[in-house]
């Protein structure tokens, strides 16, 4: 299953399985051309995200692939972080 992630200034946010990524594309240029504009997308899980979206705001899409089984699964997982002691020789 392909989902896209949408980056922004760093940041990256996985959106709504639903979301028209074309449309947000085209609106994307829409505001560049325009001198900047506010445009919304869905985020996965229902939220809406509003994005200023102007020249010299990083802005990009990315696929990515989803095994089967795993489309419930998130993306990302915690990171395992060593015990505080473990950094000291006994």
């Amino acid at each position: 299953m392909r989902r896209t992630m949408m980056q922004l200034s760093g940041r990256e946010h996985l959106l709504a399985d639903g979301q028209d990524v074309d449309q947000s594309n085209e609106r994307a240029l829409a505001a560049v051309r325009g001198h900047g504009a506010l445009i919304t997308v869905m985020l996965e899980g229902g939220d809406e995200l509003d994005l200023l979206v102007s020249t010299g705001i990083p802005l990009a899409f990315r696929n990515v692939e989803i095994p089967d089984g795993r489309e419930a699964a998130p993306l990302t997982s915690a990171i395992e972080l060593a015990r505080y002691d473990d950094w000291f020789i006994q």
